[in-house]
C-alpha cells in the first residue's frame, strides 16, 4: 500500500503486508491490519518508512 504511488517513488514508501495463509497470519487478522494501516496512511498523508506504525 502506498499513499499517492508514482513511478518515482521508492520501495521504501510502501506499507507491505504478507505472510497470509493457514500456517501464518490468518486472513481475518490481516483484513483489521490492513484496515488500521490504511486509516494511519490516509490520517498521515504518509506511508512507508515515513509512516510510524
Amino acid at each position: 500500500m502506498a499513499y499517492q504511488p508514482n513511478p518515482d517513488r521508492s520501495e521504501s514508501w510502501r506499507n507491505v503486508v504478507s505472510n497470509i495463509y493457514a500456517g501464518g497470519t490468518s486472513p481475518v487478522e490481516a483484513g483489521a491490519h490492513i484496515a488500521t494501516v490504511i486509516k494511519k496512511i490516509l490520517d498521515a498523508r504518509l506511508s512507508g518508512v515515513e509512516l510510524s506504525i
